[in-house]
């Protein structure tokens, strides 16, 4: 269930959509990411109830700390003109993924990840593969993995481990002595900690926490 923050934000874009897209179309440089802009306009133009919570996704995306400094709106700005091809593909594979999430708070990491991304942190394939598992992923889970030590990795009683399997965020591992069940980090997962370390350091302008559960 939403948390009192994150439901009342819905509220608030349900009830008065079209004001608050104009606010948040102020923002030229992400108004020029592929299709994630497009989005953004044919929202304003629409009025159901899909399209509005479509646009408070949409809006977490945008207004996410972590793409507020001017220095990333320049780098997207820059990736913009340096490959249209490629941030086209990263654009259509991000907003697949902002419009099928069931939670406000997960719009926010992606843009952790897209911020990674235009610091250089990450390539644009990195990217799209950590945006399909950050949608397949329990927000708890994420939460859980973003504290982890990438050396040290999942612990034999960290059962939930189980739970990243799917996403592509753990393998089983069963190296055990003395037998046993384990799992342990994939490259994707460790990359994931490595993004979510990166955009909480006091280099970045973000927030080292996530708030809101699913």
């Amino acid at each position: 269930m939403p948390k009192p923050r994150e439901r009342n934000f819905l509220e608030a874009v349900l009830e008065n959509a079209e004001a608050y897209v104009d606010a948040i179309t102020d923002n030229e440089a992400l108004r020029q990411v592929p299709v994630i802009g497009t989005a953004l306009k044919v929202c304003k133009g629409m009025d159901d109830l899909r399209s509005r919570v479509l646009m408070a996704k949409l809006a977490q995306f945008i207004e996410a700390p972590a793409l507020q400094p001017a220095r990333v709106k320049l780098q997207m700005q820059q990736k913009l003109r340096s490959d249209p091809e490629t941030q086209a593909a990263v654009g259509e594979t991000l907003f697949l993924v902002i419009e099928k999430v069931t939670n406000l708070e997960k719009p926010g990491i992606l843009a952790k990840a897209f911020a990674a991304y235009l610091d250089d942190l990450i390539d644009s394939g990195t990217l799209m593969r950590l945006a399909h598992a950050i949608d397949l992923t329990f927000l708890d889970d994420l939460q859980r993995l973003a504290k982890i030590d990438p050396i040290q990795g999942l612990r034999h009683e960290d059962r939930w481990g189980a739970n990243l399997i799917g996403p592509g965020f753990a393998a089983p591992d069963s190296g055990l002595v003395g037998g046993g069940s384990f799992f342990r980090l994939t490259p994707l997962a460790k990359e994931f900690i490595r993004v979510m370390s990166h955009v909480a350091s006091p280099t970045a302008d973000s927030e080292p926490e996530f708030t809101n559960k699913r």
